[in-house]
């Protein structure tokens, strides 16, 4: 099929979308873009002067008609001609250039039209512009090509989203994160022969002429599979099969009137999820419903079979009218949410109060509860997972919701509880910093152990050589310092419990291999091996202990050694926490128990965070947390926090205050540094953070030498490789800004890839030294030329090269030597 795609027409539209749309890939048409672009904003200009000129002109005129064309006869003659009488012609003529006349006078400033402007701006022809400066308003389907419409082609969007025009289809690249609510699941595929049948009983014609007008075109799978005269009710009859089993509970069926389409769908891959069923304005699920299934008398398939509780996909979701609760429900609703909640998937449901925070909020602590530590697995003593986190003490949230205990996260949970003060304190927690007290860390809060898996296999080559554990002496080929081996065993494996540390390279599994060429082996005697290391060392920059050593084979029967270490992590300066509601930060302060503030009670915060965190982000589902929290530890016990269901604010307060609190969650505090009460009363309560794997010792790194590229002699790129602190554009132009031009030099040239080149003095070409004639010549003049010796980036010597590598020669202009 074509498509028709209609633009919107307006100079503000076009003037705003000015380099977002355009042709991205045809510079040239881009350029000529510029004159159309150029005679609207004139056109813009002529408009904001004419707008002056009627406010004058009403402003001398007063409040009389006659006086107002009088004065704006003599400023537009053209008034006159028009035959203009009107007020509201007078405004609307006022504020559009007319593009109906060649010229049109104001004041001492003309407009022509736009041909006449082209001609007076224009060097090259443009009449073959093809360029369209339009948002699309609608897209509809052209059958008849006979119509003269083509599909738009070489049309770009150029927008953050990176969508574009390819072939008249819009496509695109958004980015976006999906999570499967809690109650969907993926369908399976049905018996779609079945489903035809049962279509041809409720009266579906196969022999129907698809291209007919007056009947209903019915689509099974996307394939067409027949007509029938009266669609609605061919829709009522397919659910109510459905519901009373003759067709499978997998089956879906949506009707587009528009178009007069059935599509019925049974295949696999499509998102369904649950809804109560509403008959004439009455849920079908009542409370005896409800209290057999808590009694065990009915389970989730009887209330599915019984018709009571059905499945929708996306499509057959457009043809219902869902009621979010059942006090909503009316008699148009044809199905109510069995929760307000089940809109949400595992990770979401986590959140307490989600409904009192601004989305984004919502949408960052779904991602951020995937990089919680907890306990991750029962068994992660046996496992040998390449790198893991274990939280020691996790706690169950007392603000809970019903999606933590659908996915059982109680029995895994991954945080803590803390007494969360909203303080500005010393300054240590500006922006997003926290600052944490250090008598709770050394209590155990927020510890975790880090491990991580290292694995070295003996493989076996061809011709009988293999590789062996061992720790190597000093005839292997790549051979170490000594000290380097001190912790392996007599079988080249390190024992458990043993401290390794990375920083100094020590190794973990020693081992050597045969040599790679034939070469090496001193022309073919093989009895003189030279063999080389090729030993496990530990990650450069980290250190730990070794937790466990497993010796197994693989499937090759080679034999195998893994060695896991641990890392104890305890809480430290830039480490990163998070509560649920999308506030994270890193540790800025670590506060001994004696400076911390305290209540009247004593009670000292695990946490303070910085009050200007709040208003901005609106996370309010934060401070009713803290609320409810401070409740569930004052009372013993938990409080819901489940989205649209959980606790009101103002109860929580009332019973707050009942339990001998003041009810906005407010204490007077004590500076513990000067033992003077705080001027204000301090906003405390109880919150459930998360500790994240994104933690300091696994990112902080520093270099002063180290290892450099082999291409391009630059400094290595990584932690993990000792590389060097990257140095991009950006630090460059604040150098410039600066004007510190030798600090550049310095860390451009003198740090990273510093080297000597020769150039020829008279043709500026790169020049070599010619050891045969112990004397220096340029491969071009020849002769014996002098030639420099000139300092420049190993980098910039390269791409000489590479250019020389094409068929270009570059040539280096050199001032005279002073």
């Amino acid at each position: 099929a074509k498509y028709r795609i209609r633009f919107q027409s307006t100079n503000e539209n076009l003037l705003n979308l000015y380099g977002k749309i355009g042709f991205a890939y045809e510079k040239e048409r881009e350029r000529m873009a510029q004159f159309a672009v150029g005679y609207i904003r004139y056109a813009e200009r002529i408009k904001e002067t004419r707008r002056k000129v009627a406010e004058i002109a009403i402003a001398n005129s007063g409040t009389n008609p006659a006086k107002l064309m009088e004065n704006l006869a003599s400023e537009y003659p053209e008034v006159i001609r028009l035959g203009i009488v009107d007020l509201t012609d007078i405004k609307n003529w006022l504020l559009k250039p007319n593009l109906k006349f060649e010229r049109i006078h104001v004041k001492s400033t003309t407009f022509p039209t736009f041909e006449k402007w082209i001609q007076e701006n224009a060097v090259e022809e443009t009449s073959d512009l093809g360029l369209i400066w339009e948002p699309v308003t609608f897209i509809d389907t052209v059958d008849n090509e006979s119509l003269g419409y083509s599909t738009v082609d070489d049309f770009t969007i150029n927008d953050d989203s990176h969508n574009f025009f390819a072939n008249g289809f819009l496509t695109g690249n958004c980015g976006l994160v999906k999570n499967l609510a809690l109650q969907a699941y993926i369908s399976t595929e049905g018996d779609e022969n079945h489903v035809r049948e049962e279509t041809y009983e409720l009266g579906v014609d196969p022999e129907g002429n698809e291209s007919d007008p007056n009947v209903t075109k019915v689509y099974l799978n996307g394939a067409f599979i027949g007509t029938h005269p009266d669609g609605e009710q061919l829709v009522y009859k397919i659910r109510h099969s459905r519901r009373n089993r003759i067709f499978d509970p997998g089956v879906n069926v949506a009707y587009y009137p528009d178009t007069k389409e059935i599509r019925i769908n049974s295949d696999r891959g499509r998102v369904r999820r649950p809804l109560i069923i509403v008959k004439d304005g009455c849920p079908l699920l009542t409370k005896d419903h409800v209290e057999r299934v808590i009694k065990g008398e009915l389970q989730w398939r009887d209330l599915t079979r019984q018709g009571i509780i059905e499945y929708l996909d996306t499509e057959e979701e457009e043809n219902c009218y869902i009621a979010l609760t059942y006090e909503d429900i009316t008699p148009e609703h044809t199905h109510v949410e069995i929760s307000p909640a089940a809109i949400l998937g595992i990770c979401a449901s986590l959140i307490p109060f989600p409904e009192h925070n601004r989305s984004d909020r919502n949408v960052y602590e779904a991602g951020m509860a995937k990089q919680s530590l907890g306990i991750y697995a029962a068994n992660f003593r046996l496992r040998m997972d390449t790198r893991a986190h274990i939280l020691h003490y996790p706690q169950v949230p007392i603000v809970k919701t019903h999606g933590i205990d659908a996915i059982k996260f109680n029995l895994r949970p991954a945080g803590q509880n803390f007494v969360v003060a909203v303080l500005s304190y010393g300054g240590y927690n500006m922006e997003d910093g926290l600052i944490m007290n250090k008598g709770s860390i050394d209590r155990g809060l927020g510890r975790s152990t880090f491990f991580r898996a290292y694995v070295s296999e003996e493989r076996r080559y061809p011709g009988g050589q293999e590789d062996k554990f061992t720790i190597p002496d000093e005839t292997v080929r790549g051979y170490k310092d000594p000290q380097v081996y001190r912790h392996l065993a007599e079988d080249g494996i390190v024992e458990p419990e043993t401290f390794i540390d990375g920083k100094l390279g020590e190794v973990i599994i020693g081992r050597t291999s045969p040599p790679r060429f034939l070469d090496d082996q001193h022309e073919f005697n093989f009895g003189n091996e030279q063999r080389r290391e090729t030993s496990q060392a530990m990650r450069f920059g980290e250190s730990g202990i070794v937790d466990s050593v497993v010796l197994t084979e693989t499937q090759e029967g080679h034999k195998l050694v893994k060695v896991r270490m641990r890392s104890l992590r305890v809480p430290e300066l830039g480490d990163k926490f998070a509560s649920r509601h999308g506030q994270k930060g890193v540790l800025g302060n670590l506060v001994s128990p004696a400076d911390m503030p305290f209540t009247e009670d004593g009670l000292m915060p695990d946490l303070i965070i910085n009050p200007h965190a709040i208003p901005s982000r609106m996370t309010i589902g934060q401070l009713i947390e803290l609320l409810a929290g401070k409740l569930a530890a004052a009372t013993g016990r938990f409080i819901t926090a489940t989205p649209f269901e959980g606790e009101d604010a103002d109860d929580i307060a009332r019973a707050l205050h009942a339990a001998g609190y003041q009810k906005h969650g407010r204490d007077i505090m004590y500076d513990g540094r000067t033992g003077q009460m705080l001027e204000t009363d301090v906003f405390i309560g109880i919150a459930f953070y998360q500790k994240l794997h994104h933690l300091v010792n696994d990112k902080i790194h520093a270099r002063a030498r180290g290892p450099v590229q082999i291409l391009t002699r630059q400094p290595t790129e990584g932690r993990s490789r000792e590389g060097g602190l990257k140095f991009g554009e950006m630090e460059r132009d604040c150098l410039i800004g600066h004007g510190t031009a030798l600090v550049l030099k310095e860390r451009l040239l003198d740090e990273s890839d510093k080297s000597e080149a020769l150039f020829c003095e008279q043709c500026g070409f790169l020049a070599q030294y010619n050891r045969k004639l112990d004397r220096m010549q340029c491969p071009l003049c020849r002769d014996e030329v002098n030639v420099s010796r000139i300092i420049v980036s190993y980098a910039f010597k390269l791409l000489l090269q590479e250019l020389m590598s094409m068929g270009i020669a570059p040539r280096v202009k050199l001032t005279e030597k002073t």
